[in-house]
């Protein structure tokens, strides 16, 4: 019975923990907040394409879609520091490389800039100036 208070009381800490981090970032990134779109590039191969992004810190939902490649995918917060957010980009559906290490910046009310690296955070693999919609 001991063991069973015991797992009990570690898996009411986690959620704890997981509940009051998730509020956290909420409460943060409220300036987030919104449907956004502009035009990606990337580095590698002068590439661009359509990008759609949207976050509602209420629910928790970070999202991102690509049209043109018909990739969509979610985010993780890893780090808030102001205004500037890090996350990592989990892509849900379609062919596009998952686990980019993402930076966001709040430039204006309306514009942000969103900066993804690879390779250990080391090499600049796209970038894109997101407008509010």
């Amino acid at each position: 019975m001991t063991s069973r208070k015991n797992i009990l009381s570690v898996v009411f800490i986690l959620f704890i923990g997981i509940f009051f981090t998730n509020t956290t970032y909420a409460r943060t990134i409220k300036w987030l907040d919104g449907n956004w779109e502009g035009r990606k590039f990337q580095t590698n191969n002068q590439e661009s394409w359509q990008m759609k992004f949207s976050c509602n810190s209420k629910q928790n939902a970070i999202t991102v879609e690509y049209p043109e490649l018909s990739c969509k995918g979610t985010f993780i917060v890893k780090q808030v520091k102001g205004k500037m957010v890090i996350l990592i980009e989990k892509i849900k559906s379609g062919s596009c490389v998952n686990d980019g290490y993402i930076i966001i910046t709040y430039a204006t009310k309306d514009l942000i800039t969103f900066t993804c690296l690879r390779d250990n955070k080391t090499r600049l693999a796209s970038y894109c100036t997101l407008e509010r919609k």
